[in-house]
């Protein structure tokens, strides 16, 4: 099943069929006779979370991030940022609304929220209102203003 989030293709329908794939795996797991432990399966979430996160980073390492004018590395940013609210998403739903309804086997305490997960997707925002940020400060300012700050700035990167 993780092998199926591997990059190259079409890799959103890949990633749709993965999430499909694991939702259902999961709730199989879950509600085997034998009673899945919890802290297991909490960190079963966090690995097959983290391999979802190699499978975006891996995307993202292959292209320059700080491009301010490429849609296609904006909109993989996006795509990425999904991917990450479609596994949170699925997470919860399975933590919080599936499980503790489960009489033969509940889900105990709060819902599974993968920290990585939120922790990639708090990065990806930030690079992308820094970028936003220097557009905006890019055309507030004239070609010497914007030449100038950078010199200024400059003196911060060399110590």
């Amino acid at each position: 099943m993780l092998s199926s989030i591997d990059t190259g293709g079409n890799s959103s329908s890949r990633i749709e069929e993965f999430l499909d794939h694991a939702h259902n795996s999961l709730d199989e797991l879950w509600r085997l006779p034998y009673n899945y432990p919890q802290q297991r399966m909490a960190d079963l979430l966090d690995i097959m979370g983290n391999r979802l996160l190699e499978a975006c980073l891996v995307q993202l390492q292959a292209e320059d991030i700080w491009s301010l004018n490429s849609y296609y590395v904006n909109n993989l940013m996006s795509q990425c940022m999904d991917t990450v609210d479609a596994w949170m998403q699925l997470c919860d739903s399975l933590t919080r609304l599936f499980w503790p309804n489960y009489v033969k086997h509940p889900w105990l305490g709060e819902p599974h929220v993968p920290r990585r997960g939120q922790q990639f997707k708090e990065r990806l925002a930030e690079i992308r209102n820094i970028k936003q940020l220097y557009k905006q400060i890019a055309t507030l300012l004239n070609d010497a203003e914007l030449q100038e700050m950078f010199q200024e700035q400059a003196a911060f990167g060399g110590e």
